[in-house]
């Protein structure tokens, strides 16, 4: 007995070691697609790729201990759409980033979202650094600004309004931003279209928004975590929360942040609500081309 109190500690002792002493909040995949007709070597794209990835993943985001198997998993796609010269870019950043369900193998999408705005230089060797306290350089600040995003809502999810010390961290990284890249198209916070970093955040952080915060976390905490448990009152708790997000609609609409949630969800509804009878069926289809017109068709399995 004595032998076995042991090795069972020495594996307990081990696991904390490894779940909390190394691990940070994110566990990202970085790629990046570059020109068919690059002018630039491949190594370049291979050391920022590296960069990327050291910054999302060896910083340090947050004052919590986060276990191996809390990690938020995390893909980004950068694809280069312009060289301007040997070390300034144009591109698209695809961020997309999941959180498990209690008692599931299931990963629940948090945000699928393509910011098509991504203007940033890059030099050799350049070291991308965490951006909430200081103005580095614009790549780093797009990286920050999404990692925080990402860490909010994840902690939304989990917790009513528990994102909101995380959406002030992604402020922060707005607020550290030099003077020009104020009126930088992924940043700017005027002018007809409200589509950009700066209103993802704008909407997560305005009280005109925060039905849609409790909606997504009663969403996520209260019908996806217990899903397996009783399906059809978990079910009846989703449509709840979602007819919150459409009321949210309602008065908000072409949301940047409800575009995103659609876009980020939709093949998710379609899935849990499929199986149900045809009349709370028709009612979320209404609900979520409502939010997402342009994309009525994809919800077509809920007539």
């Amino acid at each position: 007995m004595m032998n076995f109190k042991i090795a069972f500690l020495a594996v307990f002792l081990t696991l904390s070691f490894l779940g909390k002493g190394v691990a940070q909040e994110l566990n990202a995949k970085v790629t990046i697609n570059t020109p068919v007709n690059t002018t630039v070597d491949k190594t370049f794209y291979n050391e920022m790729e590296k960069s990327i990835s050291d910054l999302m993943n060896n910083s340090t985001w947050t004052e919590d201990d986060y276990e191996v198997i809390e990690k938020i998993e995390v893909n980004i796609t950068l694809t280069i759409t312009a060289e301007i010269d040997a070390n300034n870019f144009e591109g698209e950043l695809i961020i997309q980033a999941s959180r498990p369900i209690y008692n599931s193998l299931y990963q629940s999408p948090l945000i699928n979202h393509v910011d098509k705005n991504v203007t940033f230089s890059y030099i050799t060797q350049q070291v991308l650094r965490k951006s909430n306290d200081g103005y580095y350089d614009n790549l780093s600040s797009i990286l920050s600004y999404y990692a925080y995003l990402i860490l909010g809502l994840d902690a939304d999810s989990f917790e009513l309004y528990g994102g909101d010390k995380y959406f002030q961290e992604a402020l922060n990284v707005i607020n550290n931003l030099s003077g020009g890249l104020k009126d930088d198209a992924g940043w700017k916070n005027s002018g007809i279209t409200k589509n950009n970093r700066y209103w993802i955040l704008e909407n997560l952080m305005n009280s005109r928004f925060r039905q849609f915060r409790q909606a997504y976390y009663e969403y996520h905490r209260l019908g996806l975590d217990d899903m397996i448990e009783d399906p059809d009152k978990r079910r009846a708790i989703l449509s709840s929360a979602l007819t919150a997000i459409g009321d949210v609609n309602e008065s908000n609409q072409n949301s940047i942040l409800l575009q995103i949630f659609s876009n980020t969800k939709r093949e998710e509804v379609v899935e849990i609500f499929k199986v149900d009878e045809r009349g709370p069926r028709s009612k979320i289809r209404n609900i979520m081309v409502r939010i997402d017109p342009a994309n009525a068709n994809k919800f077509d399995e809920l007539k």
